[in-house]
């Protein structure tokens, strides 16, 4: 008996649904594709504002004296979104600048997907990490996690091992809670990500503007000269309730950009003449 025929049929098959998903593609307005390709950002957007929000409220909570002594409490949430647009617009803008080059090509658009899979779920799961070591952090430091903490991270063996024997079951919840927060995102960022289709050369590029002056804004988060900042916030003489108005992903941006731009400590000392 010959298996010609079923193979004829498997192909034909094979032929229609990839004609079916053809028309499917073509039957798609600009404005759809445009809103399937970049529903992933807005939706990695609004989580991670959701995160720092409620992540903030439980510091709150946690610090409510001195927030209440130093009358910060609708500063640091008011300030705090402010702050949480500007790292929201930073981690925006590395896609946007990839997005007119992968997204309107067929044979690129697989590579919108990725890395729209895998970097959005990783920048959240740094988010959510940065936040879980924060309490423990504040207990030893009274601060977010700062330069210290990226000076930390060069001897993690010996960290690790210090911080296991302090706080067991801290870090236990932590790992457990970054690690489920993590599989429901990479989870619903996926079903966001499959139904992408390619964009088009020329609207990709008629919207990647307009999402750089977005992601701009965002960074600025004011109208003023100069863009918000930390010191921008620094308003109380409580140096923890300042910094309670920042996330600890930020913190540590603004500590690591702070120390690059500052000299060598050996330059900041000159020689004494004479001196032995």
């Amino acid at each position: 008996m010959s298996w010609r025929f079923p193979s004829r049929l498997f192909c034909s098959e094979g032929f229609f649904y990839l004609t079916l998903l053809t028309s499917m593609e073509n039957n798609l307005s600009t404005a759809t594709k445009l809103t399937i390709a970049l529903r992933p950002l807005f939706s990695f957007g609004w989580r991670m504002l959701l995160t720092l929000t409620v992540c903030r409220i439980i510091f709150v909570a946690w610090q409510w004296q001195r927030i209440v002594d130093a009358d910060m409490l609708g500063s640091v949430f008011f300030q705090g979104l402010k702050i949480d647009l500007v790292l929201l617009g930073l981690m925006l803008s590395i896609p946007v600048l990839f997005f007119p080059i992968l997204a309107s090509n067929r044979f690129l658009v697989p590579a919108w997907r990725g890395l729209l899979k895998v970097c959005l779920p990783a920048a959240l799961l740094v988010i959510v990490l940065m936040e879980c070591s924060t309490p423990s952090f504040v207990d030893q430091f009274d601060s977010r996690p700062n330069i210290l903490f990226l000076e930390y991270l060069v001897h993690p063996r010996d960290v690790g091992a210090m911080l296991w024997t302090a706080y067991k079951p801290p870090i236990v919840f932590a790992v457990l809670f970054v690690i489920t927060v993590t599989l429901v995102n990479s989870r619903q960022i996926g079903r966001l990500v499959t139904p992408i289709r390619p964009t088009g050369v020329v609207p990709s590029i008629l919207v990647t503007p307009v999402l750089l002056i977005l992601c701009l804004g965002l960074i600025r988060s004011t109208l003023d000269n100069h863009p918000v900042n930390a010191g921008t916030i620094a308003v109380s003489s409580d140096a923890l309730v300042n910094n309670l108005a920042l996330s600890s992903a930020i913190n540590d941006f603004y500590a690591a950009d702070k120390t690059r731009n500052e000299p060598e400590v050996g330059f900041l000392y000159a020689q004494i003449k004479g001196a032995d």
